[in-house]
């Protein structure tokens, strides 16, 4: 559609767009080998002239984004947001509109944080990935104990989930990821006054939620 305006004078087009995303639709519409990639290249900046990329916010700016919405979420869950979480405005809008659904869905105390930690979970694994993996550590490995058993291990943990199930094949940095996740976790205890008991038993609910919802 753009291209039938291109040769209108004096006047600039602004697009933002995802240039890795354009190629690949590229490659695809005329069947070519994606590791061609300066052909597709090539192709693109004849029409995108002037590339201005938008740098990946930093860790310090999705806290403070994030704190104008919750001014006040606990440094440890700001951190885990930014670490974890999703790295642009309306992601973390969503991702904090999930997390006051289901913190409506449960009755504890630390509603909120367990409905974050869940919500992060899923951005690091999956939806689907998530409830498994909550499954698994439920069914076979004690629970959240077992973040406690593995922290700061991934092969070990790697090495207990794939006793139990196939699915679990990450390899890094996943598996650093959700090794880091599941020690800040375990810290929770310590740093917000909260068990970890407390989270299994609203872990149980969401988990349950989530996999009706995705039915």
């Amino acid at each position: 559609m753009m291209k039938l305006f291109l040769d209108v004078e004096n006047t600039v087009f602004i697009a933002a767009v995802d240039f890795k995303r354009l190629q690949h639709a590229w490659y695809k519409k005329y069947g070519i080998d994606p590791n061609t990639q300066k052909e597709g290249r090539d192709y693109l900046e004849k029409i995108f002239q002037v590339r201005i990329a938008i740098p990946v916010p930093s860790q310090a700016l999705i806290v403070d984004f994030t704190k104008t919405i919750v001014p006040n979420m606990p440094q440890i869950l700001l951190h885990m947001m930014s670490r974890f979480g999703p790295t642009n405005p309306r992601g973390i809008k969503r991702m904090l509109n999930n997390v006051s659904y289901r913190s409506l869905l449960l009755s504890s105390k630390h509603s909120e944080i367990s409905a974050i930690l869940w919500t992060l979970l899923e951005e690091i694994l999956s939806i689907d990935q998530a409830v498994h993996f909550h499954r698994i550590i439920k069914k076979n490995l004690n629970g959240l104990s077992f973040y406690t058993q593995v922290r700061g291990d991934s092969n070990t943990m790697y090495g207990e989930l794939k006793r139990f199930s196939s699915k679990f094949s990450y390899q890094e940095p996943e598996a650093t990821t959700l090794t880091e996740f599941v020690t800040l976790v375990d810290n929770l205890p310590g740093e917000l006054k909260i068990s970890l008991d407390s989270i299994e038993t609203d872990f149980d609910i969401l988990c349950s939620e989530t996999n009706e919802t995705m039915r």
